[in-house]
C-alpha cells in the first residue's frame, strides 16, 4: 500500500474509529484499524465486536493495499503533522519485518489475517 493523504482529513476519521477500538482487547486485532486503499480513496474500519464503523477519505493511491495498524498509535503519529500531506508506505516497511520474525509471521498469517474476513462478514450481516 502506498498512499498520500491529508493529515487533517485522516485524523478526523481516525478519531472516530479510536472511540470504537478497544484499549485492552481480548483479541489484539480489536485495537487496530483496517486500512484499505483503492481508487484514490482510503477506507478505514474498526470494531469492538458489538459495534463496527467504516469510514473513508480521499487519498492519492499509487499502490492498492489492505493492512491493519494500531489505531491509537497511528492517530498519535498523524496528529503530529497538522494540515500536511502524509505518505504511508506500509507494506514495504512492515511486511519484511513481520516475515523476518517466525513467530510474528505465524501470528500474522494464522491469526490476524483470517480474522479480517470474519470481522467483515459479521459487520455485513
Amino acid at each position: 500500500m502506498n498512499i498520500v493523504v491529508n493529515s487533517t482529513a485522516f485524523v478526523r476519521e481516525l478519531r472516530l474509529l479510536n472511540q470504537i477500538a478497544e484499549a485492552k482487547p481480548t483479541l489484539p486485532i480489536l485495537s487496530n484499524v483496517l486500512l484499505g486503499a483503492h481508487n484514490d480513496n482510503v477506507s478505514l474500519y474498526a470494531t469492538d465486536m458489538e459495534l463496527g464503523l467504516t469510514t473513508s477519505c480521499r487519498a492519492q493511491v499509487s499502490e492498492d493495499g489492505l493492512i491493519t495498524l494500531p489505531v491509537k498509535r497511528l492517530l498519535g503519529m498523524v496528529e503530529q503533522f497538522p494540515d500536511a500531506d502524509v505518505t504511508l508506505q506500509l507494506h514495504q516497511a512492515l511486511y519484511p519485518r513481520v516475515e523476518s520474525d517466525e513467530k510474528l509471521a505465524r501470528i500474522y498469517h494464522d491469526v490476524e489475517m483470517p480474522l479480517l474476513s470474519v470481522l467483515f462478514a459479521m459487520e455485513r450481516h
